[in-house]
């Protein structure tokens, strides 16, 4: 009878301090730093390029991570129905999974012809490949601007 009895004592005061566990580096949100590339052409892009994006993390304490790339893996899930053959607009999901739940990040990509493309690049301030990624910056950032504000993209989710 006392055997069993500190058993339940140890195995109770064992939960208690697994239970204890340090909440506050909990994440709590996910953002983008950097988006990921917003403007694809037609026939030409025929994937997302994530290349140059990056995240940051709030903690449930308050603390905020530095930018960190997004390396897609395991733990990275990317959700959209993009047809890179149609212009339009696509909604491109990245749900990150941690043990804390699943944190989805969304935005919105427009996939442009090639004419809307080249009437990017003859403004004045296009020259070269410079002005390419400039001029595509320009309206990225002017696109997600516009959702942002419209709703149209969850910079970020809170628990």
């Amino acid at each position: 009878m006392i055997k069993k009895f500190l058993c339940a004592v140890v195995c109770v005061f064992i939960l208690l301090i697994l239970s204890s566990c340090d909440e506050s580096i909990m994440v709590v949100r996910f953002d983008f730093g950097q988006y990921p590339r917003l403007i694809y052409i037609v026939d030409i892009d025929t994937e997302l390029d994530f290349s140059g994006a990056t995240t940051t993390y709030t903690q449930r304490d308050g603390f905020q991570s530095d930018e960190y790339p997004l390396v897609l893996g395991d733990w990275v899930e990317v959700q959209h129905s993009i047809d890179f053959t149609m212009p339009g607009e696509y909604e491109v999901t990245v749900i990150m999974h941690l043990r804390g739940g699943q944190f989805p990040l969304n935005f919105t990509i427009q996939v442009i012809d090639d004419e809307t493309y080249r009437q990017m690049n003859q403004s004045p301030n296009a020259k070269g490949t410079a002005g390419r990624y400039k001029t595509q910056a320009l309206a990225a950032s002017k696109s997600a601007k516009r959702a942002i504000k419209s709703g149209n993209i969850t910079k970020h989710v809170k628990i």
